[in-house]
């Protein structure tokens, strides 16, 4: 009775161990490819003589200076907001979020927050302003979506 169960147990182990690499190697040339975007879909592209700063300011971030740009193209139709670090904040997944209002930031964003955006440093993108918020007061909000956490906010200030 042993040695059957040894002879059964040595067809299975020499018959895994030519199925598991085949299907490791199927699994992974079959798998779909991972979508590439040259540039994030709601950014405006930045072109010096289509774009125009309305405003520019140093002073509205209160952990670090962050240097905030108010851009518009030509037409005035469209509003975008570029925040450039002068030294590297070293947090994963930050978004940039406009909040409305003015209320007291605690640990977690409310829930009438509004994304703008994923915020990235190098290449600098301005990310667009949606209507609804054109020409009401708020604050941007700097939220790390991997740590759970808000790594920045400014002052109150209005959107034109």
């Amino acid at each position: 009775m042993v040695l059957a169960l040894r002879q059964r147990h040595r067809v299975m182990v020499l018959a895994l161990g030519a199925f598991l690499p085949a299907a490791f190697v199927f699994g992974i040339a079959s798998r779909n490819p991972v979508p590439l975007l040259t540039a994030s879909p709601n950014h405006l592209a930045y072109q010096p003589g289509q774009t125009v700063a309305k405003w520019m300011r140093e002073d509205l971030w209160q952990n670090s200076q962050l240097r905030t740009r108010l851009l518009t193209d030509s037409t005035q139709s469209t509003l975008a907001l570029e925040v450039t670090a002068s030294e590297p904040i070293v947090k994963p997944d930050v978004l940039l979020y406009w909040i409305p209002g003015n209320p007291e930031i605690q640990e977690i964003l409310p829930n009438d927050a509004i994304l703008l955006g994923a915020w990235l440093q190098d290449p600098v993108r301005p990310l667009n302003v949606p209507p609804a918020i054109k020409g009401s007061q708020g604050k941007l909000v700097l939220y790390s979506l991997a740590d759970h956490e808000i790594v920045n906010s400014t002052k109150p200030f209005p959107i034109p």
